[in-house]
């Protein structure tokens, strides 16, 4: 799989709406004719959106290991830390 750095579009959910919205624009100006960039446009769409799907994982993760440490410790709750934000 690609890295973030070597894609063509970069890993934010506005950037891959707006390469997928232009991508979309040029085939229809090329009457719905997909030529081999386009393809690799939506490919790399494709990945980015995996890459940000595994970054919100392991942030859920680490959200709930937080949570947990607060509990643990005594603190606040994180719910409680999040409704003042």
């Amino acid at each position: 799989m690609k890295r973030k750095e070597e894609l063509l579009v970069d890993c934010t959910i506005k950037a891959i709406q707006k390469r997928l919205e232009t991508t979309l624009e040029n085939i229809k100006i090329q009457k719905g004719v997909m030529l081999w960039d386009d393809e690799e446009k939506i490919e790399h769409c494709i990945i980015a959106l995996s890459i940000l799907q595994e970054e919100f994982r392991r942030l859920k993760v680490l959200s709930k290991e937080i949570e947990v440490r607060l509990k643990h410790s005594g603190l606040v709750s994180l719910d409680e830390i999040t409704h003042h934000i």
